[in-house]
C-alpha cells in the first residue's frame, strides 16, 4: 500500500510540474497546439516523477540508471517530436538522443560525487558525536 501512495504523490507532482511547462510554453505558441501540448506536459511530468520510484528498488545503482534512462528517452523522444518541441528529421532526431544521453551522464556522475562527499561528511559527523559521547 505504501507503494501506492508514493505513486500517486509522485503523480501529482509530475502533473504540477507538467502543468507549469504548460503555462511557459503557453505564452509562445499558436492556439491550435495547446491542447496536444498541455497533455504531452502532462505526460511528460508524470513520466519523469515516477521513473524516479525506480532508485528505491532493491537492484544495482547500474541497473536503476539503465533502466531510468531508458524508460525516460522512450517515453519522451516520441512525444517531445510528436507535440513539437524537438526539431524533426533523422538527423536532428539523432543529435537530441545522443546530447540527451551525453547530458544524462554528466549530471548522473555530478550527482552521484555530490552525494557520495554529503555522505563521507555525514558519517565524519556522525562518527565523531559518537566518540565525544
Amino acid at each position: 500500500m505504501l507503494i501506492v501512495n508514493i505513486f500517486f504523490r509522485y503523480a501529482v507532482l509530475g502533473i504540477l510540474i507538467g502543468s507549469f511547462i504548460y503555462n511557459v510554453f503557453t505564452w509562445t505558441l499558436i492556439d491550435k497546439q495547446h491542447q496536444l501540448i498541455l497533455l504531452t506536459c502532462f505526460y511528460l511530468g508524470l513520466l519523469f516523477t515516477c521513473t524516479a520510484l525506480l532508485f528505491r528498488s532493491r537492484y544495482s545503482l547500474l541497473l536503476k540508471t539503465f533502466l531510468h534512462a531508458l524508460i525516460v528517452s522512450i517515453g519522451f523522444f516520441p512525444a517531445a517530436w510528436n507535440a513539437g518541441f524537438l526539431p524533426t528529421g533523422l538527423l536532428n532526431q539523432f543529435i537530441a538522443v545522443v546530447l540527451f544521453y551525453i547530458l544524462y551522464v554528466i549530471l548522473w556522475v555530478l550527482f552521484y560525487l555530490y552525494w557520495r562527499i554529503q555522505v563521507r561528511r555525514m558519517n565524519k559527523a556522525f562518527r565523531s558525536s559518537i566518540i565525544t559521547k
